[in-house]
């Protein structure tokens, strides 16, 4: 019988914490969510060096913040996971999902305006894809770069830094 091995490398992620600190001695550690939405249940997904780890939960605290993974029974174990990101899957039923694909990117400055033809997710940020004469181009979708988002005119504007056309 064959088994179906999945890559969980390649489905989409978001960041919905961190796990701060070491809580005591016996391996129990704080966690931080920024996620109102996200409750940890059975696994806890940790990014440690851009590979997505599962732990299987032994306890939660949602009052105190404290979890306690499977397997790490000290101290010197729980420093291996502190201050590393606590991860989710993006499913296609996901209220947080990214829609600016077909918006129109305007540059602030030029005034140019391009087609977002693709919004690519990756761990630590967002990238909006545009065409730009006859090549793909990127910028990240970050405060410092996006004026403002008009959702019912379906329009980004944008601050492009120096050269990211040239590119």
């Amino acid at each position: 019988m064959a088994t179906k091995t999945i890559n969980i490398h390649e489905k989409p992620t978001r960041k919905v914490g961190f796990l701060l600190r070491t809580h005591g001695y016996k391996g129990h550690i704080k966690i931080s969510i920024d996620n109102d939405d996200f409750e940890p249940t059975d696994y806890l997904l940790v990014n440690i060096n851009e590979k997505f780890v599962p732990f299987k939960i032994e306890n939660y605290n949602e009052d105190g913040g404290i979890i306690k993974l499977k397997n790490i029974n000290s101290i010197d174990e729980a420093n291996i996971v502190v201050g590393k990101q606590v991860m989710e899957f993006i499913t296609e039923d996901s209220e947080e999902t990214f829609t600016y694909k077909g918006y129109t990117l305007i540059d602030e400055v030029t005034k140019i305006e391009y087609r977002v033809t693709d919004v690519i997710e990756m761990p630590n940020q967002t990238l909006l894809e545009f065409r730009n004469g006859y090549k793909d181009t990127l910028i990240p979708f970050h405060p410092d770069l996006i004026i403002e988002v008009n959702d019912e005119l379906k329009i980004i504007t944008a601050h492009f830094p120096e050269g990211i056309l040239d590119l």
